[in-house]
């Protein structure tokens, strides 16, 4: 069985990349004004990035990290966890999961 550890102190900051997964959700859903992201979708480009860079280096020494996302109706957390999962993917997360309903 997996080595449990727990950290009461921050987590080391890192630096997220941005690949084309998360400008082709983008793009697919409007948030772009023809060949440029519209300021919603750099909105959503910086938030995403400032929230992954909150959790565990996937590079780094392993930690457990645990995230909850709450939000209205209609307040944009589909889209949220939809591009945070892509650039997760584009910084070599290896394993993501996602409890929603």
């Amino acid at each position: 069985m997996g080595k449990l550890i727990i950290k009461d102190t921050p987590l080391p900051t890192w630096k997220s990349n941005s690949g084309e997964r998360i400008y082709k959700i983008l793009r697919q859903n409007n948030f772009y004004d023809g060949d440029a992201l519209n300021d919603d979708g750099v909105r959503v480009v910086n938030t995403t990035k400032s929230i992954l860079e909150t959790c565990v280096d996937p590079k780094g020494e392993p930690c457990n990290s645990i995230g909850l996302a709450l939000g209205y109706v209609q307040s944009g957390k589909t889209i949220s966890f939809t591009t945070l999962i892509a650039q997760a993917l584009e910084n070599e997360f290896k394993l993501i999961i996602l409890f929603s309903g």
